[in-house]
């Protein structure tokens, strides 16, 4: 990914965080409750929902700190080769916001930033890629589950006329 990539791999690689995330958003749930007794399917759907939250807070931590710390990183070695002088330096905290600012720099040092931006945000990336391999290989370690029952859980609807028809019998 570079300022000047084709846009099929621009969108492209943003497709695949997408399907990903669709994954994530219920299945687990689904699996959870399924693998949980009647009695604490409230329980575990909280847990797994709480846990979630967590993680994504985690995540965003991780994201932020890398993206800061390359982006840093790279803006030093600008700054050693000459491509961005002393007055136009940005830090990595800054750069969130710093759109608008970097715009009334001069082209070439808005050129530097904008290799910047896209070689720190490679480097959040491939960290985030490596996370999402080790849980791909952690996941090789779940039992296999059957999926395949209903719901009895005190949260639960119920078929009034179905509680009719056990009644009678």
């Amino acid at each position: 990914m570079k300022p000047n990539a084709s846009a099929g791999i621009i969108y492209g690689l943003r497709v695949i965080p997408a399907i990903g995330g669709g994954f994530l958003f219920q299945v687990p749930l689904f699996a959870v409750q399924s693998t949980t007794i009647d009695d604490d399917i409230g329980i575990a759907t909280s847990t797994v929902t709480f846990f979630r939250s967590v993680g994504q807070a985690f995540g965003v931590a991780i994201g932020g700190t890398v993206f800061q710390n390359q982006f840093d990183r790279f803006v030093a070695r600008r700054l050693l080769d000459g491509s961005i002088p002393r007055q136009y330096v940005v830090t990595g905290a800054e750069a969130a916001g710093a759109y608008s600012v970097i715009a009334t720099f001069p082209e070439e040092v808005i050129r530097s930033y904008r290799y910047i931006y896209a070689d720190a945000l490679r480097v959040v990336w491939y960290v985030t890629t490596g996370i999402s391999g080790l849980g791909l290989v952690a996941s090789l370690w779940v039992r296999n589950e059957s999926m395949d029952r209903g719901s009895n859980a005190k949260q639960s609807f119920r078929d009034k006329r179905e509680e009719r028809k056990r009644e009678v019998v």
